[in-house]
């Protein structure tokens, strides 16, 4: 957008802007005026551009539509118009219309010194616990191991004998007649009993109880 300027100051340019088309609406009452066509002016105003840090050489207002071109960075207009000059100024965006092409590229600069080595950055968090492997092979047998202490020695075996103090004569048949007995208590037992039969002009025969029961039968030969 336009805006009028007069008498001296600073004026802010906005960014990225290019040039400047500047009109001059008053000219002093009596203005120098040299023989360029459109006609140059004398002592009409002078312009400098700034970026901020300090401003490039001042350039003469010189016509009553002047284009000044705006070096990258420009961010000021100073200015001073003398007897009663009025400008207005049209900021435009773009490329200054008066400087040159892009130069080529340099040459490529020497390679920098490696720089420091940074400290070592912060252990990072523990990963995942891996699979299970797998199982590992049995182990060899191990020694046989000391024999151990013998045990305490068993229960001594006590044997008792009971037998008869004289012959028993057998004189009738179908007849039962005592032999020895043995009072024994309660448990298990291994009993083993001999009857010897006997007649007169004849061997005596022996005959073993072994039925495992309460009685044993015998047989006897006349």
């Amino acid at each position: 957008m336009p805006y009028s300027l007069s008498g001296t100051g600073v004026h802010a340019i906005a960014g990225g802007t290019g040039w400047l088309e500047i009109h001059v609406t008053t000219l002093p009452p009596v203005p120098g005026v040299g023989r360029a066509n459109p006609a140059n002016y004398y002592e009409v105003g002078l312009l400098r551009l700034g970026d901020g840090t300090g401003f490039w050489p001042a350039q003469p207002l010189d016509a009553e539509h002047q284009v000044v071109g705006c070096p990258t960075g420009t961010t000021q207009l100073g200015y001073a118009l003398f007897s009663g000059t009025v400008i207005e100024v049209t900021e435009v965006a773009g490329q200054n219309p008066f400087s040159g092409p892009a130069g080529s590229a340099g040459a490529t600069g020497a390679t920098g010194a490696t720089g420091a080595t940074g400290p070592a950055g912060a252990t990072g968090p523990a990963g995942a616990t891996g699979a299970t492997g797998p199982a590992g092979a049995t182990g060899a047998t191990g020694a046989t191991g000391a024999t151990g202490a013998t045990g305490p020695a068993g229960a001594g075996v006590t044997a008792q004998i009971a037998q008869l103090g004289a012959d028993v004569v057998v004189t009738l048949v179908n007849t039962y007649y005592d032999g020895p007995s043995l009072s024994l208590s309660a448990g298990t037992y291994f009993v083993i009993g001999v009857v010897s039969l006997d007649r007169p002009a004849r061997q005596p025969r022996q005959q073993r109880l072994d039925a495992g029961g309460a009685e044993d039968r015998l047989t006897c030969l006349t």
